[in-house]
């Protein structure tokens, strides 16, 4: 794991697959092999046969201040440079487990662009931000009337619907509002903009309301003080979701 290897974060994604994330730049097909092994091995002694692996690149959401070498620090960067006490900050930091909602995915839209470096990758979600910031008066109705408890922009949009529907109506939800951010995203030469739909238990929502606004703070736009489309906006339930825990740039291999 970083920062004394290459590999930035694991976990599993929508489509039931284990997620091996490492640094921008080569990834190294016999590390890939050996990583796939102990995890496969891990899987048959839980009586599970061909797990399902994607090995992807891509950039650590979160960004901490170093005072040794007086700025942000994007997680992922060089560590030649940093002292060892630097470095113990950026192992605490890679320690801490993140707190994940529970969900269900209803739907998933579209596809995540490659993306090469931060620069990218803040553009990229600049772009997205406007795209919600046009579709935020269509889309508030549907959190007037209960339906969507939260839209979001992060490394793609998310729109997080109430549990209590019927799954008739989570699935009609899902394909009404994308085409409602699809058509505003065509509009800024955006096409297939990917869009995640979740079924979110609204309890659960309620009780993470303080700690997800403050996680958004510290996202890709307060990083830089200069990205203004990333501030929340006056309508609860919209803004920069800040519980992403990478940004993907794209995948090298999806190995069974």
């Amino acid at each position: 794991m970083y920062p004394h290897g290459e590999v930035m974060t694991c976990g599993a994604n929508a489509k039931g697959c284990f997620v091996i994330l490492f640094k921008y730049g080569n990834v190294d097909e016999q590390l890939m092999d050996e990583i796939y092994s102990l995890i496969d091995n891990s899987a048959e002694e839980m009586g599970m046969q061909d797990i399902p692996v994607e090995f992807g690149y891509g950039t650590y959401r979160e960004v901490i201040y170093l005072e040794g070498i007086n700025r942000w620090y994007w997680f992922g960067e060089s560590t030649e440079n940093l002292s060892e006490s630097e470095i113990y900050t950026l192992e605490e930091v890679m320690k801490q487990k993140t707190v994940m909602l529970v969900h269900k995915t209803i739907a998933a839209y579209g596809n995540i662009p490659l993306l090469k470096d931060k620069n990218e990758t803040i553009t990229w979600v600049n772009e997205l931000s406007e795209i919600a910031n046009a579709t935020e008066e269509k889309i508030t109705p549907y959190m007037e009337q209960g339906q969507v408890i939260r839209y979001a922009a992060g490394i793609r949009l998310e729109v997080e619907i109430n549990e209590t529907l019927s799954p008739e109506e989570k699935t009609f939800l899902a394909e009404e509002i994308y085409q409602i951010i699809d058509q505003a995203a065509r509009k800024q030469n955006v096409t297939n903009v990917p869009v995640i739909f979740m079924s979110i238990p609204e309890e659960d929502i309620k009780g993470s309301d303080n700690s997800k606004n403050n996680n958004s703070e510290s996202g890709i736009g307060s990083s830089s003080g200069r990205n203004e489309s990333s501030k929340n906006n006056s309508i609860p339930g919209f803004g920069l979701l800040g519980s992403l825990a990478c940004l993907c740039g794209g995948w090298r291999l999806k190995k069974r």
